[in-house]
């Protein structure tokens, strides 16, 4: 079974979703050529932001990197299942999967891919995958003492992640002001890990934090509380896995 994955971002999410499977299946083997793909294989491509990962560049002549991902499974016929991993950010679950939906098919319509052979996976991360990791239940426990931000405190006084679903919170106290709601998530996220980040070792970066969090599935043994769509982390980890072993 070869598995594909185009992902948002261009580095936390690969480390994530690298982590995931390896501990789902410690023989999955991930390679970087699609013609490397041979039994039991991994290829996870890195969308560098939306929407520039499912929209045809303007400024220069080449694909968008979903429809590279399509190209490759065309051309080498080695793919059993492709997931399409995106952030939903400010856009309702349906709405995000909706348009993805969308540009899957349009690329689809532009090549001959073999629909009886390849089964696409749509994974949308509501509201974004820091949002997932703030239902990591873990988190308040492992640093309830030593967590030194003064920003925390008011971030749970207006919702509380440790008692309420991530997934359910918008907007953002009063007196901060963010862009978009994944950069408030982002920022809550952050001021969890604050403290434990300046006790890692050096290379670790605020780039990879989600990584260093999550080496331990989220889905499989640290989330304690479900999230509200059907595609979070343990049911996504549940899906792949029923894919891979039947």
């Amino acid at each position: 079974m070869n598995l594909l994955f185009l992902v948002e971002g261009e580095k936390t999410e690969p480390k994530v979703y690298k982590a995931w499977l390896k501990h789902l299946f410690p023989s999955l083997n991930f390679v970087i050529r699609p013609e490397d793909m041979t039994k039991n294989t991994c290829r996870i491509i890195p969308g560098n932001g939306y929407p520039n990962m499912v929209s045809t560049p303007k400024l220069y002549p080449q694909v968008s990197r979903l429809e590279a991902c399509l190209i490759d499974i065309e051309r080498f016929g080695n793919v059993d299942h492709f997931f399409i991993c995106v952030d939903s950010e400010d856009e309702s679950y349906t709405d995000r999967f909706n348009e993805i939906q969308h540009k899957v098919n349009d690329f689809k319509s532009r090549r001959n891919i073999n629909e009886a052979k390849i089964k696409i996976h749509i994974i949308i991360q509501y509201c974004c995958i820091e949002t997932w990791a703030l239902g990591n239940a873990e988190i308040p426990h492992q640093y309830p003492s030593s967590n030194s931000s003064r920003i925390l405190p008011q971030f749970r006084a207006y919702y509380d992640v440790t008692v309420y679903d991530p997934e359910g919170m918008y907007g953002y106290p009063e007196g901060f002001s963010f862009s978009k709601k994944a950069k408030f998530h982002q920022s809550y996220l952050k001021e969890y890990l604050r403290f434990p980040l300046k006790m890692m070792n050096r290379e670790m970066t605020q780039h990879n934090f989600c990584y260093w969090n999550m080496t331990e599935p989220l889905g499989i043994k640290i989330l304690s509380k479900p999230l509200g769509s059907s595609n979070t982390p343990i049911y996504m980890c549940a899906q792949i896995s029923i894919i891979f072993l039947s």
